[in-house]
């Protein structure tokens, strides 16, 4: 039995972003993150134990300091 289409997409919207997020989080240097004043940790555990609601918060809130400090 394969994933219907509802299934990928569903896998997709859930993943993508938060893969992204996490490995956009440790890739980031702990300087850059010190800087920032925020806390790597941190925002990696708000996204992995909130998958799409925490990607968006780091997009939205984290991603913009750390780039303003690169």
């Amino acid at each position: 039995m394969g994933l219907t289409g509802s299934e990928v997409f569903l896998i997709v919207v859930v993943l993508v972003p938060t893969v992204w997020a996490i490995s956009d989080a440790l890739q980031t240097s702990s300087e850059v993150w010190t800087a920032s004043r925020q806390d790597q940790a941190v925002w990696v555990l708000i996204v992995l134990l909130l998958p799409v609601v925490g990607a968006i918060l780091f997009f939205l809130i984290a991603r913009p300091r750390l780039n303003q400090i690169r």
